[in-house]
């Protein structure tokens, strides 16, 4: 996109400016959003810690519009860790949290955008993501928002803004392989997948990578299979690297070769699903999440079962993944299947 400011030189009136702007990366723009402490000054870095004001965080973001001179604000909405955004999928979401007081003047150097964010210091993690809202009295081309971009915060600091929204990553034995596959609401100047594999939880060596997207909105879903898997529990997890070499590693998930995993039949299901998990000594709970993490289904099973049937009926066409979780909360076992 170019743009011109024709008045943009303060000493000769009649010497003007043009900007080249190329998606996100033109003009020393790596990254569009950023943290900031509650001065709105001092940049956050991972890991670091706000302790002058828990409560609130700073979100920096730079815009641009394609018809140059306008009005714009920034909408945001944050989350606690678990809990999902809003809209469905929640890339076409109108939801928010908050949104600026003034409208900004765009310009045509991509200003940046800084709000101050509360945060509930009660609770350790968050997710937030921020887009822009441009001025409808000024609206010609009938776009009112920008893309979500997504960060993370922790109760005092932050954890760096995020290349990836990664909604589920799953896997199962497939035959003689390992089968991995993620979903991904949103990237940003993402590269490539690191797909990690470890047998003892600690020491993680990469097997493999994905090519990214590079730039979406929409939902991608990804899988690798693991050819050469060890013939016992083996630990997975994903190093997501942007083009810049930032990156973010997701958490890990186990698959059991050794006979001892939950079994999900039929799959493909269609009305009811049958899980075959062993004998359990308490009562657990079964939670059933769709492929961008949301529950849409629990259900409650006594102590000392080996199985337990589950009524799927009215869940949309998809991918879901069932688990079982026990009265503290962990997770003991999971599975993927497909609802016709």
């Amino acid at each position: 996109m170019i743009t011109g400011a024709p008045f943009a030189n303060l000493t000769l009136a009649t010497e003007g400016t043009c900007y080249w702007f190329r998606g996100n990366l033109a003009r020393s723009i790596g990254r569009q959003s950023r943290q900031y402490l509650s001065d709105l000054v001092s940049p956050l870095s991972v890991n670091s810690q706000d302790y002058g004001n828990p409560t609130f965080f700073g979100i920096g973001h730079r815009t641009r519009s394609s018809i140059q001179r306008t009005d714009a604000r920034l909408v945001w909405e944050v989350v606690f860790e678990g809990q999902p955004f809003s809209g469905n999928p929640i890339t076409n979401s109108l939801g928010s949290t908050g949104s600026g007081a003034v409208w900004t003047d765009l310009g045509v150097a991509a200003p940046e955008i800084k709000e101050l964010i509360y945060k509930n210091a009660g609770y350790i993690r968050y997710k937030w993501r921020v887009r822009v809202e441009y001025e409808l009295a000024k609206l010609i081309d009938g776009q009112r928002f920008s893309r979500w971009f997504y960060g993370y915060a922790n109760g005092w600091g932050d954890i760096g803004v995020l290349p990836i929204e990664l909604v589920d990553f799953s896997g199962h034995v497939e035959g003689a392989a390992n089968r991995l596959y993620w979903t991904t609401a949103t990237e940003a100047s993402s590269a490539y997948f690191d797909v990690q594999r470890s047998t003892d939880g600690s020491i993680y060596t990469s097997i493999g990578s994905v090519n990214a997207a590079g730039n979406s909105q929409e939902t991608i879903n990804y899988s690798f299979d693991d050819m050469e898997p060890p013939q016992r529990l083996a630990y997975y997890r994903l190093r997501m690297v942007d083009l810049n070499g930032a990156m973010e590693l997701s958490d890990a998930i186990a698959i059991d070769r050794t006979g001892s995993g939950m079994l999900v039949f039929p799959n493909p299901a269609q009305g009811s699903i049958t899980l075959a998990y062993g004998s359990i000594g308490e009562e657990a709970t079964i939670t059933v999440l769709d492929a961008t993490g949301r529950v849409v289904r629990t259900s409650v099973v006594a102590g000392n079962t080996i199985s337990s049937n589950l009524d799927i009926d009215g869940l949309p066409s998809g991918h879901y993944t069932v688990s079982l979780v026990d009265g503290s909360g962990n997770i003991v076992d999971k599975a993927p299947f497909l609802k016709q």
